[in-house]
């Protein structure tokens, strides 16, 4: 039986969308569901377990009561299982009330990043450059900052991610200058996109015309392999 957590004094100016309820059940009425197809690498399940051991748990599991699975939340809580010091602790979840078709169709979704906005890299670096945030407690590691920024970084060093932000932003405003001297949005003007199948298929790519192995190229120099 969930027990109801305490509903805030006026409930009449909930939003309409809300279709959840926030109580509190023990660890046993709660279930893996068994055709999440989520994952997690060693490596991603660290951070996460640091994140829950450093923070905490700040959003509540998803809970269906029609079928007793969790909707979303199937890695936070094996970690919470494996922190956990009994086995069957009272957990607050978001409790929902889906048919089973809903409750798979709401699985995937959560997790889509089709469904899930992106990042400004203008605002990501001025909140690595003004506001000091570390880029490991964001759950960064250097292949994304990489893929993000175009940057060749060997370690997470603040050091180098001051100087990858700076230039980043340095970059950003001569491009301004240049569209304000114009008056031009040059966004769409000045650069081209290779897609390729694989990871894999783009890095030989690059390799073969002696061009660093990173998602952003300098055009002369790529002109200049091209040419040799």
């Amino acid at each position: 039986m969930a027990k109801k957590t305490a509903k805030p004094e006026d409930s009449s100016k909930r939003h309409s969308a809300e279709k959840f309820e926030i109580v509190e059940i023990k660890r046993h009425q709660i279930k893996n569901a068994p055709y999440n197809p989520r994952t997690i690498k060693a490596e991603n399940k660290k951070k996460l377990k640091n994140n829950l051991n450093e923070v905490g748990l700040l959003a509540p599991i998803i809970w269906n009561e029609t079928t007793g699975n969790v909707v979303s939340g199937h890695q936070r809580l094996k970690i919470l299982d494996e922190l956990a010091t009994e086995k069957d602790y009272t957990l607050t979840v978001s409790k929902v009330k889906l048919s089973e078709k809903t409750e798979k169709e709401q699985n995937l979704f959560m997790n889509n990043k089709g469904a899930q906005g992106e990042y400004d890299l203008d605002l990501l670096a001025e909140l690595y450059e003004d506001d000091g945030i570390d880029f490991e407690k964001g759950g960064f590691d250097i292949p994304e900052i990489k893929d993000m920024f175009g940057e060749e970084l060997t370690a997470m060093h603040s050091d180098d991610l001051a100087a990858m932000s700076a230039r980043y932003k340095e970059g950003m405003e001569v491009r301004k200058r240049r569209q304000a001297k114009s008056g031009k949005d040059e966004d769409n003007q000045f650069f081209v996109t290779l897609v390729f199948e694989t990871q894999e298929e783009r890095d030989f790519y690059l390799r073969q015309y002696q061009l660093p192995v990173k998602q952003y190229q300098n055009g002369r120099a790529f002109m200049e392999q091209l040419e040799k």
